[in-house]
């Protein structure tokens, strides 16, 4: 057995695919399986100790997959979920609770809450559970999005 890296790793921004829960095609694409298996497995060598498990466009609004994730990697991972605008602050504080820490608007990709809910939404999350908010957005459309920021 080989000994760990001297490193210690957060992977900021990693996908599981879990072919046991539901996934939506998004523009008729549907990515390969990638389970928290997989991902250890792949990982084993890197110094990986910590992360951010990240839900795709794909997953839609669907926890299951996430929370599952998180009990499967332990309590040093976190989620960043795709959440409706309104979605009771009851199930915010329980999600955060099972780790949950950001909410994801894929603005490139859909599959998520829309754009003109991204302030009310941002500030809510933010004021309840302390979350962030992570935007998955071409470069190019930032100038349009650019007065959410001030």
């Amino acid at each position: 057995m080989r000994s760990p890296p001297a490193q210690r790793i957060f992977d900021a921004h990693f996908h599981v695919l879990d072919p046991a829960f539901p996934l939506v095609a998004n523009h008729g694409y549907l990515p390969d399986p990638f389970t928290v298996a997989d991902y250890v497995r792949a990982t084993e060598d890197l110094g990986i100790v910590a992360g951010a498990v990240v839900s795709g466009s794909f997953q839609g609004f669907d926890q299951g997959y996430l929370l599952d994730a998180l009990d499967r990697l332990g309590p040093a991972f976190c989620g960043v979920t795709q959440l409706p605008a309104a979605t009771p602050d009851a199930e915010i504080l329980w999600l955060d609770s099972r780790g949950i820490r950001g909410v994801r608007f894929n603005r490139r990709r859909g599959g998520s809450e829309s754009v003109e809910h991204l302030e009310g939404f941002a500030r809510r999350v933010d004021e309840l559970a302390g979350w962030h908010v992570e935007l998955y957005v071409d470069s190019r459309d930032l100038g349009e999005i650019e007065p959410l920021f001030r």
